[in-house]
């Protein structure tokens, strides 16, 4: 699914109590694996229950405040960097899409992969960070914002 909020945006701009409320039961209702926004000015990824959201809003200015990660739910917060950049998403197959987060000078500076979770195979790899060896290796540790 794609917005232009994000629902848990964990910069200066505060979660919009309505989104928070109204899209989540709906993307577990509905089997949704992704929600991609813009709006704030850098890359995130949040990851909470079971549903990966990502942001880039980062192709022109630039947001590295990181206030508001606090009303973020508990340890969702995987990744977040400013300066500029893209996001490019690949659908691998019909269990997997990978998303990558790529900065002004195109190195990979994040990786995902998601699995499909209306796959019909019980066995696909989980959601999880790629294995890569990039320079940038930004990854947050879930637990640092507990």
């Amino acid at each position: 699914v794609v917005g232009h909020h994000g629902v848990y945006p964990g910069c200066a701009r505060k979660n919009e109590k309505t989104l928070v409320s109204l899209l989540p039961p709906l993307f577990s209702a509905h089997g949704v694996a992704a929600y991609f926004n813009g709006h704030d000015h850098n890359m995130q990824h949040i990851s909470h229950e079971g549903i990966e959201y990502f942001c880039n809003g980062n192709g022109g200015a630039n947001e590295e405040s990181q206030q508001n990660h606090m009303q973020l739910p508990r340890g969702s917060w995987r990744f977040v960097a400013s300066g500029g950049g893209f996001t490019a998403v690949r659908v691998l197959d019909k269990q997997r899409m990978r998303v990558e987060f790529y900065n002004t000078a195109a190195q990979r500076v994040y990786c995902y992969q998601i699995r499909n979770p209306r796959a019909a195979d019980a066995h696909a790899p989980s959601s999880q960070p790629c294995e890569y060896e990039d320079a940038l290796r930004q990854h947050a540790d879930p637990k640092a914002w507990e």
